[in-house]
Formats: structure tokens, C-alpha cells, sequence
């Protein structure tokens, strides 16, 4: 890694983030999709799901190619360690501690995918709650961190991103009230009460 050219490596290190960032916020909706059991008139259920899946994948190796990136512009004094422990680091330590915890949510995420048939439907359910810190530690990581923030586009990306999890989430929300309200009257109604 030490002879591509540092100006490349910045460039890379910076994409890399900004993809991995992206395809963090559409996994969650695609996740959101995905738990709903949604799907338009010509994509079918299966279609979603593997998206899902193909978005989570590719994920891991803008994670793993931004993070071998920025080690190559880090000062010496960074070990590897510093990169898996969040706070433990002295060079930017919020910065990098949340980039740390986005990234350990996401291996998280993706190995209770493995480890589904061993701890269940219902943990593994629960654990994919943490998508919503992820994607918040992701998100405070790239303001903080990034160096294009502050630009036009940097701003249209983040607050694009922000929108469309925070109407999925919306979209999750209301179908689940919804289901909730439906129900007891499902339920009432079978044991001879009216509706």
C-alpha cells in the first residue's frame, strides 16, 4: 500500500467513505423493505431481499478498502489496535471512535446473519435494531470526519440520506401501528364479538 501515490490514496480513502456511507443508508432501507415484506408490482419479494443482501456485501469492502486507505495517511503513532478499539486513539478520537462503532455494528449485523439458526429469530430481529445506531455513527463519522462535509454535494448526500431513512423508518413505523390497530379487532372478531 505504501507505493500508491498519496494524492490516489486520499481520493480513494474519501470515495471509499462516502460509498460505504451511501450504501449503509439504502441497506437500512432495503432492510426496512425487507422486514415489511415489500415489494411493488413487478419486484418480487426474493428481489428485494437479495438486494438487500448484494448492498450489505459490497458495504464490507468500501468498510475494509476506506479503512486500509486512511491507515496509509495516519500518523505513526496510530497502531492497529487504535483502529478497532473506539476512543482509544488520541488522533482524532471522536472522529475515529465513531467510524470505529459504525463499522463494528455493521460486522455485527452482518455475522447475526451466520449466526441466526444459533440464537434465534427473535434475537437476531432484535440485534438488527442496531442499524439504527449504525447508521447514526456512520452518519455523525462521515460530518465530523469528511472532508467534503461542507460542500453542495456533501450536503446533498447526507441530508438526502437522512430523508430517505428517516421516511422508511416513518413507512415501518405506520405499517406497524397499522398491524397493531388491525389485530385485536382480527382476533375479537373470531371469538364472536363485532368489530
Amino acid at each position: 500500500m505504501s507505493s500508491l501515490d498519496p494524492e490516489l490514496a486520499w481520493y480513494v480513502a474519501r470515495g471509499s467513505g462516502l460509498v460505504a456511507y451511501l450504501l449503509m443508508a439504502i441497506s437500512v432501507c432495503l432492510g426496512i423493505a425487507v422486514s415489511k415484506r415489500w415489494h411493488a408490482e413487478r419486484v418480487p419479494r426474493l428481489l428485494v431481499a437479495e438486494a438487500h443482501r448484494s448492498v450489505v456485501s459490497t458495504l464490507y469492502i468500501f468498510i475494509i478498502l476506506h479503512i486500509v486507505t486512511v491507515a496509509t495517511h495516519m500518523p505513526e503513532q496510530v497502531s492497529s489496535l487504535d483502529y478497532v478499539v473506539p476512543l482509544l486513539s488520541d488522533y482524532h478520537t471522536k472522529r475515529m471512535a465513531l467510524g470505529i462503532v459504525a463499522t463494528q455494528l455493521a460486522f455485527a449485523l452482518g455475522l447475526s446473519v451466520w449466526a441466526r439458526k444459533w440464537i434465534g429469530f427473535r434475537a437476531w430481529r432484535l440485534l438488527h435494531c442496531l442499524a439504527y445506531p449504525m447508521f447514526l455513527a456512520a452518519l455523525s463519522h462521515g460530518i465530523a470526519a469528511g472532508s467534503d462535509t461542507s460542500t453542495i454535494w456533501g450536503m446533498a448526500v447526507y441530508g438526502g440520506s437522512i430523508l430517505a431513512v428517516l421516511c422508511a423508518t416513518a413507512w415501518r413505523l405506520r405499517c406497524t401501528a397499522r398491524v397493531a390497530v388491525l389485530r385485536p379487532r382480527s382476533v375479537w372478531s373470531r371469538v364472536g364479538g363485532s368489530a
